[in-house]
């Protein structure tokens, strides 16, 4: 348990704990991550397609970016309904080698912060229009050696479930490759930025005497 001030508050040892495991739900933006696999097709129809972007592997984790593809903008609904509506109509989860199975919370949560150190899939943005949307998830921690199982389905425009697994040596290569470009720093351990001064006002204006 962390150690409290007089206020009641975590004291920087806490707060510097507790933004660590905050980072470690995030992608490490000091590492250009390495790839498990190429672009897979998980589903299609006449109307729409679910891919699988490459799997993009950091030393922390798993990035794995689903993409829902129209043929035209005006593609019958209900199939133009799950395109426009992706995040809250896209089911995916992974199962992990133990067996363990592990799937975002729903609805999205905005905050970010981890309530445990378990296994989770954390939203990591997304976006899109006219024939294109894609959501994009954080599996964290990295798993335990084995193959990593990935689930996907869009119901409600025709896309059954689709598994696809990425095999234990794949991932094993990917995280080899991953490449740290500098060591991580905490941003509270940071000088402060001084503050940039604003310019003059332009002389006789309105601003001049604001």
């Amino acid at each position: 348990m962390s150690a409290v001030n007089l206020d009641g508050q975590p004291d920087d040892d806490g707060r510097r704990a507790f933004r660590e495991r905050v980072r470690r739900r995030q992608v490490p933006e000091n590492e250009v991550p390495g790839v498990a696999t190429g672009p897979l097709m998980l589903g299609r129809t006449g109307d729409v397609a679910l891919q699988l972007r490459p799997l993009e592997v950091f030393s922390t984790g798993v990035r794995l970016e689903l993409v829902l593809l129209l043929r035209r903008p005006d593609v019958p609904w209900p199939a133009r309904d799950a395109f426009q509506q992706f995040d809250s109509q896209l089911f995916v989860g992974v199962e992990l080698p133990g067996g363990r199975k592990v799937v975002p919370a729903f609805p999205m949560p905005w905050d970010p912060r981890p309530e445990s150190d378990d296994p989770a899939l954390v939203a990591n943005g997304g976006g899109g229009g006219g024939r294109r949307m894609a959501l994009t998830w954080f599996l964290t921690p990295f798993p335990e050696p084995g193959d990593l199982l990935v689930v996907a389905a869009v119901p409600g425009a025709g896309l059954p479930e689709a598994r696809v697994v990425v095999p234990a040596a794949a991932l094993a290569k990917a995280r080899a490759a991953v490449i740290e470009l500098w060591p991580w720093e905490d941003e509270a351990d940071r000088l402060p930025t001084p503050p940039v001064p604003r310019p003059p006002a332009p002389e006789g204006g309105w601003f001049a005497d604001a």
